[in-house]
């Protein structure tokens, strides 16, 4: 395990929270399809550490499935939050408005747009709603009913989001209820864009191909797209891609949708990537990290577009909450303050440079390869073309780590990717301790099952 302070909690740890008291708790009173990824109780975090139920502490590359971009009480978010509930702890927007919403609307519509380009921001709870939002806003300034999403793309479970999710298992299998008509564009198509000659004209043509083959492109409200695949095992998709599908869109009056929620607000080292690539979609989804812990999402898009909806189109109770919006303004200052852009690049470096001599490697029949944009990391395994394989390994890979006291994710369609989002304020020692357990749990696995 690694040797890393605990967080502190002001709460003793009782037996009667100690993980097996807390399984059986969970199991009595939590549906069973909610199968947590790893079966412990935690009970306090402090910086990129976390503590569970039996006093054991683990250094958290899970980032809190991205959304812990600063980790755990940060004293800047502690601050911001405190002082905003005992000002003003709730009010419905739509409602009464409040001074904390506008100025982080202010400060994300600075993010995306410009001087000759105006962006507007909306705020929702979670980055799913915030899909949903963009499918509806879409479908009413185009007139139109079909979406265009990649294959690989998660972009939620919610009625709405779950059509553009590619993943048919365990998201959609069985459900009867009737999902948006979409279209799912080959991943293949949006990675080789950068190994063609002309790309402008390369991913047009493609873009017009497939849109013949589906109906027409005059048939689409939207396409929607991750510039860096989370959920899918960290795949970048390239500049000529995004620049190149944002055209095809204009071109048809498609309107041109890029999903931020794991990617943006500098997990990569820019504040938006499909902006930092060069695109400039009519809407950008953000979510995760904005609210620093907090359920905060939100739509930000061209001012033009937005502000063709009716009077009552968007809206929400709880969406834009003033704690935490407050939280997001928070998060922004110390990003900036701090340098945590480039902090990002200089995770990604060290994330090549102790897990760099896996990429590549073929050994005992499983095939590794390793993909890093900022401080979003995966290494994928390739057992034989068996993902099923691939992903127990995975499962194991993530055992072990854990054991030595690393929190780690799965990704991939099946899951057979060693996924990382770690928290941008990881020191370099602690990232590079834990990335070295998080190789060796990968060596051992692969040993253990050679043939």
């Amino acid at each position: 395990m690694l040797a890393s302070p605990p967080p502190t909690t002001d709460a003793p740890i009782g037996a009667a929270e100690r993980s097996r008291d807390f399984r059986e708790r969970r199991r009595a009173s939590v549906p069973a399809c909610i199968t947590p990824l790893h079966d412990i109780c935690v009970v306090a975090g402090r910086g990129v550490h976390v503590v569970d139920s039996d006093g054991r502490s683990y250094v958290d590359l899970t980032g809190g499935l991205g959304a812990m971009l600063l980790g755990y009480a940060h004293p800047d978010l502690e601050s911001a939050v405190v002082a905003q509930w005992r000002r003003l702890a709730h009010t419905s927007f739509p409602t009464m408005p409040s001074e904390p919403y506008v100025a982080l609307a202010e400060a994300l519509a600075g993010l995306a747009g410009s001087t000759d380009e105006p962006y507007k921001t909306f705020f929702v709870n979670s980055g799913a709603e915030a899909v949903d939002n963009a499918m509806k806003i879409a479908s009413w300034v185009t007139g139109r009913s079909r979406f265009i999403a990649l294959e690989g793309a998660f972009h939620g479970r919610t009625i709405g989001s779950l059509a553009l999710t590619a993943r048919e298992r365990p998201f959609k299998v069985d459900l009867k209820i009737p999902l948006a008509d979409t279209a799912r564009l080959p991943l293949r198509l949006a990675l080789d864009a950068r190994d063609q000659g002309d790309t402008a004209t390369s991913v047009d043509d493609a873009l017009d191909a497939f849109c013949r083959m589906n109906g027409g492109a005059e048939s689409f409200a939207a396409m929607i797209v991750e510039p860096v695949l989370g959920e899918g095992g960290i795949l970048s998709l390239p500049p000529a891609f995004l620049v190149g599908a944002e055209r095809f869109c204009r071109r048809y009056g498609i309107t041109f949708v890029a999903d931020e929620v794991q990617c943006g607000l500098g997990r990569t080292g820019a504040w938006l990537v499909s902006r930092a690539l060069g695109a400039r979609p009519d809407l950008v989804v953000v979510g995760k990290p904005l609210g620093g812990g907090l359920p905060l999402a939100a739509i930000v898009g061209r001012s033009a577009l937005l502000d063709r909806l009716h009077a009552g189109a968007l809206g929400t109770t709880q969406g834009g909450n003033p704690v935490a919006c407050a939280a997001g303004l928070a998060l922004l200052e110390v990003i900036r303050r701090d340098g945590l852009l480039e902090r990002a690049a200089a995770i990604g470096d060290a994330t090549r440079r102790c897990l760099g001599h896996l990429d590549g490697r073929e050994r005992c029949g499983v095939a590794l390869t390793l993909r890093v944009n900022g401080a979003m990391a995966a290494l994928a395994l390739n057992v034989g073309g068996a993902p099923e394989r691939a992903a127990a390994l995975v499962a194991e890979i993530l055992r072990e780590a854990r054991d030595r006291g690393v929190l780690l994710l799965r990704g991939g369609l099946a899951g057979e990717a060693v996924r990382m989002l770690p928290p941008l304020v990881i020191e370099e020692g602690t990232l590079e301790d834990a990335l070295r357990i998080a190789a060796s749990a990968v060596e051992s696995v692969v040993a253990r099952h050679a043939p």
